[in-house]
């Protein structure tokens, strides 16, 4: 089972999160989820029962998955999910910025400089993103082994040395830490653990990656 991708995506003042899931064989969608502050703006889709049929094969999925969440991230920085309002009023702030760069001609730059100008502007946008992947549920008193990977959000580049944890939060118990670990130089990381019985209540567990680019996590429902 691939858990999925989620990314907080900064645009014209607000913060737009994007979701994307996979749900898995029995139901072969790709299901990329763009809302703010609870409220879901847009949902996108992709199938892939022809995956299935000819042979499933979980790196082309995973591809695939990575290919849908970019192209909704695209979709949010070009300004899609504004308001009318909001439009305008970035399409003036992208006016003034033009304006003050323009006071230096382009032709008088070198091509380097244009090069670098755009790399850093681009890399102003760089987050981290956690995948997660496992091999079966989520299922109370019984042993995890979750694979996580983070990366970069454009560059897709690894990120070594995130620090990561996995914790438990429930409706009847204290939170409690259940792994603590370090992506390896390929930024990939195993998270062994047991999770405790459950007779009461809801859990869930969360699973948080920090480096110097930033955080991200990812939080995932526990069946009795």
């Amino acid at each position: 089972m691939i858990v999925g991708f989620n990314t907080d995506v900064k645009h014209a003042g607000r913060v737009f999160h994007a979701q994307t899931e996979d749900k898995g064989k029995d139901n072969p969608l790709i299901e990329t989820l763009v809302y703010t502050k609870g409220q879901i703006h847009d949902a996108h889709h992709t199938r892939y029962e022809d995956l299935v049929a000819s042979g499933y094969d979980e790196k082309i999925v995973v591809r695939m998955m990575e290919d849908q969440h970019r192209r909704v991230i695209a979709l949010i920085k070009s300004g899609h999910y504004l308001t009318d309002e909001e439009k305008a009023s970035w399409e003036r702030e992208r006016a003034e910025k033009e304006r003050a760069i323009g006071a230096m001609k382009e032709d008088e730059r070198s091509l380097d400089d244009l090069v670098r100008d755009w790399i850093n502007n681009e890399m102003e946008h760089e987050q981290l993103e956690l995948i997660l992947s496992t091999d079966s549920e989520l299922i109370a008193g019984m042993p995890v082994e979750l694979r996580l990977k983070a990366s970069k959000s454009i560059s897709r580049g690894t990120i070594a040395g995130a620090a990561v944890s996995v914790r438990l939060i429930s409706t009847v118990a204290e939170p409690q830490l259940l792994f603590e670990g370090v992506t390896d130089r390929m930024g990939e990381c195993v998270a062994r653990f047991q999770l405790p019985p459950l007779s009461d209540g809801n859990a869930a567990i969360i699973v948080r990656a920090d480096a110097d680019l930033g955080s991200s996590e990812q939080r995932l429902l526990v069946k009795k």
